[in-house]
């Protein structure tokens, strides 16, 4: 009983495989007629009219053929893809999870040294405005002094203001980060709508998915402003 039933199977099995065979085989006999009679059919009356009608229900039936033919390849193909996904999937997980993990610590690093510098030259361009700043109020001083006929002062002030300057430490400059191995930072602008009323007209898009529901409901008597609603006329073949 069992090996009938096999017997049975192997013969749908084989009929089906022919079956395919002899529709792709009509199909691709066909195709060059069917081209040919597309391009060159007008429609200009009834008759014809019915004559294109019965020629798209003939395409729409071999059409369906031949999707019925691949069907069974297509999904066998799609389902050995998904498995091979799967299996890439499971054996990158462990080494992507690892390279994601490093990839973290060493962006942390590379933060903090960033940190660094900046406070660094930060501290450095402090130091040197405030030498800057002492070298001018000396020179004004001195200036005024001079003027008022104190060259002596003058003098004793703007040797008092470079004493003053001396005792201001420039930090040296920060070092220049260290050569990377494959790794380095990259800084993207990103951004996060934190009130949607306060945002520029032009910086929206219209919900298209909601228009197009209120078009469907409301056909000719959608009145939205800007919207202009209108009817797109297809020619459809009933099947059967």
């Amino acid at each position: 009983m069992k090996e009938d039933k096999m017997n049975e199977t192997e013969e749908q099995t084989g009929l089906s495989s022919l079956n395919v065979l002899s529709a792709l085989s009509r199909a691709e006999e066909r195709q060059g007629e069917i081209t040919q009679a597309a391009e060159a059919f007008i429609v200009r009356d009834a008759e014809s009219y019915r004559v294109a009608a019965q020629m798209r229900k003939g395409i729409a039936a071999m059409v369906d053929e031949i999707r019925a033919a691949f069907r069974p390849i297509i999904r066998a193909a799609h389902a050995a893809w998904q498995e091979a996904l799967a299996r890439e999937k499971s054996y990158l997980r462990p080494w992507a999870d690892a390279d994601e993990r490093l990839r973290a610590k060493v962006a942390g690093y590379l933060v903090e040294e960033r940190r660094k510098a900046d406070a660094a030259e930060a501290e450095r361009q402090a130091a040197l405005r405030e030498k800057a700043r002492i070298q001018q109020e000396a020179i004004d001083k001195a200036v005024a002094a001079d003027m008022a006929g104190k060259r002596a002062e003058a003098n004793r002030i703007l040797d008092l203001g470079a004493k003053r300057e001396l005792e201001v430490k420039v930090p040296p400059p920060p070092p220049k980060p260290a050569p990377t191995e494959g790794t380095h930072l990259r800084t993207y602008w990103r951004f996060r709508i934190t009130d949607p009323d306060l945002v520029p007209r032009n910086f929206c898009v219209p919900d298209e998915r909601r228009i197009d529901a209120v078009v469907q409901l409301m056909k000719e008597k959608t009145s939205i402003p800007g919207v202009l609603a209108y009817a797109d006329h297809v020619a459809v073949t009933k099947k059967g």
